[in-house]
């Protein structure tokens, strides 16, 4: 670095910005020691090799892909990012890497059927087009359909950062793609690119969440795999979904959020469904009390669960299922009413037991005392002559988990329901699995809880790796 050169300096912890901006006003031994004239007027003595002073490219510097710039360091790549979003460019190349900053607005124009045909049959990064996702998307589609091969799309950042919302703009350019090679597939399409938007409801209903940094952060990572046959048409769809967070059913944090399923049956769901439940008050029910929030001023559960049954429609799952499903949603939530207690021998006794016999009727499963505080355990070989079975009798702590392991493994099979029923209706035959396809993974986003779970910790190293 020379006199009169722009540099970054690292700004102190706690500060505003990460860096802040500098020029190099003194060069001493040969380049080693440096002074640096700070915003303010101080100056600053640097040795070269210092971490916290970086070069800095020319004002005004912008590029569409970041390996074009002088300078490749930390601050230039978010100064870069910075001078592009304010211009409405949210989206940077870093190589074959799309970087994409959240605007919480759509963009005006930038995602129209116009603007997918520029980057149809164009290179990542191709002369005259801006860096957008449809270009990765083109990307993908050109390689399954030249190589017959599969290929993916791994969407990953902090919660919040939009890629779910990615996911579905990338599932739209895919799917218009393959409709601009067959005409005749266009009524499969129509009604596939529908099916799979219309799913995103009801997928969101039952996976998604209120954390502290998204009202609406998916809690279960998702492959959404639209296969391609050897015309490059789409053929199909399947939906794999991975971890979802089971623990959030028992334990929220204020200011989280269950299921957005469980506000929208007890916001907009007919007494018919929620049977018992409709007698409750909500903020007396356990699963939901633990956190102060119940609504959010950008999600409306009224209108949400009209939306959830809407999208149970399009998948053709008949009235009485849908009543069954919010039937044992709300068994759920009594439940987690279930309170224990504990007798002089360390035994776990129900406080409440109306509210069981209530859950056990909805669940038309009896014994369910016996169930939550007790476990039988058996001595000796199957078929042995001296095989015994005794019982075990849970305390308070146990017994609560007990509860608590019943109610994820309801939840989560109830989950794994719903997607087994979307993939039944949007996979297209029974060969359609064997076709390449493009992979499009939307994994959890990286998040800092007041208490985070292990799960947590799995979540946030996977998106730090």
């Amino acid at each position: 670095m020379r006199v009169g050169d722009p540099c970054w300096l690292r700004a102190p912890k706690g500060s505003a910005e990460p860096f802040a901006p500098g020029t190099i006003v003194n060069v001493q031994q040969g380049g080693d020691r440096l002074t640096v004239k700070k915003q303010d007027g101080t100056e600053v003595a640097f040795d070269s090799k210092n971490a916290d002073v970086f070069a800095a490219n020319p004002t005004g510097t912008s590029a569409p892909d970041h390996c074009a710039l002088l300078h490749l360091n930390e601050p230039s790549v978010l100064e870069n990012s910075r001078a592009r979003f304010l211009k409405d460019n949210i989206y940077t190349y870093t190589g074959k890497i799309l970087i994409a900053i959240n605007p919480f607005k759509e963009p005006a124009q930038i995602y129209e059927t116009a603007m997918m045909k520029n980057y149809v049959d164009k290179d990542v990064g191709a002369k005259g087009c801006e860096p957008h996702v449809y270009a990765m998307g083109e990307a993908a589609y050109k390689y399954v359909k030249r190589h017959l091969s599969s290929s993916a799309i791994i969407m990953s950042g902090e919660s919040g950062a939009g890629k779910t919302e990615t996911t579905k703009h990338l599932m739209r350019y895919l799917a218009w793609r393959s409709e601009t090679v067959s005409s005749k597939a266009e009524g499969r399409l129509d009604t596939l690119a529908d099916a799979i938007l219309k799913t995103n409801p009801l997928l969101e209903a039952f996976g998604n969440a209120k954390t502290v940094r998204n009202n609406n952060s998916s809690r279960f990572g998702k492959m959404m795999r639209l296969h391609f046959n050897k015309n490059g048409s789409v053929s199909g769809a399947f939906i794999k979904t991975y971890l979802l967070e089971k623990s959030r059913t028992v334990a929220i944090t204020d200011p989280e959020r269950n299921y957005h399923v469980f506000y929208q049956l007890l916001k907009g769901a007919p007494d018919t469904y929620k049977g018992t439940v409709a007698k409750l008050d909500p903020a007396k029910l356990h699963m939901i009390n633990q956190s102060k929030c119940t609504t959010l001023t950008t999600i409306d559960d009224n209108v949400a669960f009209k939306s959830t049954v809407e999208a149970m429609k399009v998948l053709n799952i008949p009235d009485e299922d849908v009543q069954l499903l919010f039937t044992l949603l709300s068994s759920l939530l009594l439940l987690g009413n279930i309170e224990f207690g504990q007798d002089d021998n360390d035994k776990a006794d129900i406080v409440n037991p109306d509210g069981l016999t209530k859950a056990e009727e909805m669940l038309k499963c009896g014994r369910l005392t016996e169930f939550l505080t007790s476990k039988k355990m058996s001595r000796g070989g199957k078929g042995d002559k001296r095989q015994s079975v005794y019982t075990i009798e849970y305390n308070k702590e146990q017994a609560e988990t007990c509860r608590d392991a019943v109610i994820k493994a309801i939840y989560t099979n109830l989950f794994d329901w719903v997607v087994t029923k979307v993939n039944a209706f949007i996979l297209g035959g029974d060969k359609t699995e064997s076709l390449p396809y493009v992979g499009l993974l939307d994994i959890f986003g990286f998040e800092n809880f007041k208490y985070n779970s292990f799960e947590q910790l799995c979540i946030n190293f996977a998106n730090e790796k």
